[in-house]
């Protein structure tokens, strides 16, 4: 361990945090174990560098870039309390549609990045609209959607489908805002 080139630690450094992002996305880990990991990391690369072992200063730096990766993952799929409060009961959520819409033969599905939910400003989230296949819709045009919005993901904690589809607007009611794609 004592002639290990620069390149190869920053290599193996984001090795662990790739690792802790495939982990979190398949485990859900309390965030009082990820803070005890991480201090533990820290406290490791801290001894390291105090006693100028470079094999406990690359183990705390993996440990520490492990926990970042399962800390970035979780930053990017937890859900504002607010929102999933409101799952269930009807809303008005402005947004962006953020995916190409998939038609089927009587109706769309559509993803929309909804920015405002009731008139108020809210951290960008996904929902999923089933809506009337006409009119169409385009990736970009801003829409706002009126109707009940329900959660999919069981009582267990499990996802049933990815964070990205947790939020469901079956036949909401749609206004067009602005519609940009529209030839």
């Amino acid at each position: 361990m004592a002639d290990v080139h620069k390149s190869r630690v920053f290599l193996w450094a984001l090795l662990s945090v790739v690792a802790g992002v495939a982990l979190r996305s398949f485990l859900v880990i309390p965030h009082g174990y990820i803070l005890i990991g991480f201090l533990a990391g820290c406290a490791a690369l801290a001894v390291g560098i105090s006693t100028k072992n470079r094999s406990r200063i690359i183990c705390g730096l993996m440990a520490v870039s492990f926990l970042l990766g399962l800390m970035r993952f979780d930053t990017a799929v937890r859900v504002d309390p607010g929102i999933v409060s409101l799952a269930g009961k009807p809303v008005m959520a402005e947004g962006v549609v953020w995916a190409e819409p998939v038609s089927g033969a009587q109706s769309q599905t559509m993803r929309v990045r909804v920015r405002t939910l009731n008139n108020r400003d809210v951290d960008p989230f996904l929902v999923r609209a089933l809506a009337k296949k006409y009119p169409a819709y385009g990736v970009g045009d801003t829409v706002m959607l009126r109707g009940v919005l329900e959660d999919e993901e069981d009582g267990s904690g499990q996802r049933v489908r990815p964070p990205s589809e947790r939020f469901v607007m079956i036949f909401p009611q749609i206004e067009p805002k602005n519609l940009p794609n529209r030839r």
